[in-house]
């Protein structure tokens, strides 16, 4: 692409960014108003009702502004790299120019048309500098990573170069004098309780998530398994045959905030804190720091799941239910998090919401170790087609 096709691309480009900036900043006011209003109309199931349907429509309007700043992020990179290859170019003109000149040679005219050229690549790049500005492309980016593929379709890539290879993990329990602080009181803890230690043992094979799911899951005829059961499913895709549903003080441990945060800080673990009163706004804070192809450990509100980030979208895993049609990912909207994970908009007190990163659980030796206290044997698990989710 030459230095004129560039010029007209770039000027499309600032036309296009200002329409979306302005969008996306009409939509956030309107959303954040939503929000607002939701708050205050809690117990008016009805108007709630309205106004919550409108405000899926403001996040979906959202999630199509996003897509289109997508596209520019495309066409952004790819001037760059033109304009990277005029650069290029412009650099090895001028070293010929500059030979040329030494042998006495008049480049006064090609130089000065270099030097024009040059300018307008600089005023190029200035403005997509700018545009990226305007539409946080640099944060987009981020975010996503700078992948443009579905999460499905590199998670299925993934999974066909593995799925058929023997694999063994290494668990070695951690020295416990040289352990983190978090592990240790955790491990005095569960001893003091009493709760039983079931070691783990590899599978002996990698297993895609949907075999996972059908191992793990069922409908929950404890208390609510929802933390412990997330946990296992970590140490599940660490390589590892780990069963939850133990009900009783393990299980207990295990939902109890502190117990979660304390995990958060083992050795290894990747992991986010957010303490507000807004359940919703929390998460947003928590998906922020996300990335697709990756799953996490999510405890808000009043439950715990394995969540993801996807090209358009966030979800949730099921495990609890009794129905294994049901046990699959699910759309995490303020919906799911208000019904399913019963997240609240203004909380007394400012309390935890908790994210880590599930490939670094299933890599710290502290998080397996403890995983003996909720691994459980298969003919002691409490679930079946009575249990519900919980």
């Amino acid at each position: 692409m030459g230095i004129s096709d560039i010029e007209n691309s770039v000027e499309q480009l600032e036309e296009d960014s200002i329409v979306l900036a302005e969008k996306k900043e009409r939509n956030t006011i309107k959303e954040q108003a939503l929000k607002d209003s939701l708050a205050k109309l809690r117990n008016d199931v009805k108007l709630f009702g309205i106004v919550n349907e409108y405000h899926n429509e403001v996040q979906q309007e959202n999630s199509e502004i996003d897509e289109q700043i997508a596209e520019c992020s495309i066409q952004v990179e790819r001037i760059e790299n033109d304009l990277n290859q005029l650069i290029t170019e412009n650099e090895h003109s001028r070293s010929i120019i500059l030979e040329l000149e030494s042998i006495g040679e008049d480049v006064t005219e090609s130089l000065s048309t270099l030097e024009k050229r040059q300018a307008l690549i600089d005023e190029c790049t200035e403005r997509l500098q700018e545009i990226k500005v305007r539409l946080g492309l640099d944060d987009f980016q981020a975010l996503t990573g700078g992948q443009t593929a579905p999460y499905e379709e590199a998670a299925e890539q993934e999974l066909q170069k593995t799925e058929s290879a023997e694999y063994l993990p290494i668990f070695e329990k951690p020295d416990f004098d040289s352990a983190s602080v978090s592990y240790r009181y955790t491990v005095e803890l569960l001893d003091k309780y009493k709760i039983s230690y079931k070691k783990l043992k590899p599978y002996g094979r990698v297993r895609s998530t949907e075999e996972i799911v059908k191992d793990l899951s069922g409908g929950d005829m404890t208390k609510g398994s929802c933390s412990s059961l997330a946990f296992a499913y970590a140490g599940n895709k660490a390589g590892f045959d780990v069963l939850d549903f133990r009900g009783g003080d393990s299980r207990t441990y295990f939902a109890i905030d502190d117990s979660i945060e304390r995990i958060a800080h083992f050795t290894g673990v990747d992991s986010s804190v957010v303490w507000d009163k807004d359940d919703f706004h929390a998460v947003e804070v928590l998906q922020q720091k996300m990335k697709p192809g990756k799953e996490y450990y999510l405890a808000t509100g009043r439950h715990a799941a394995i969540v993801r980030k996807c090209a358009d979208k966030y979800e949730y895993l099921e495990l609890q239910s009794p129905d294994s049609w049901e046990n699959v990912w699910h759309k995490l909207d303020n919906y799911a998090l208000q019904v399913r994970f019963a997240c609240e908009y203004v909380k007394p007190i400012p309390c935890r919401n908790i994210l880590m990163d599930v490939d670094t659980l299933a890599g710290s030796q502290e998080f397996l170790d403890i995983l003996g206290y909720c691994n459980t044997a298969e003919n002691e698990q409490q679930k079946g087609a009575q249990g519900h989710v919980k």
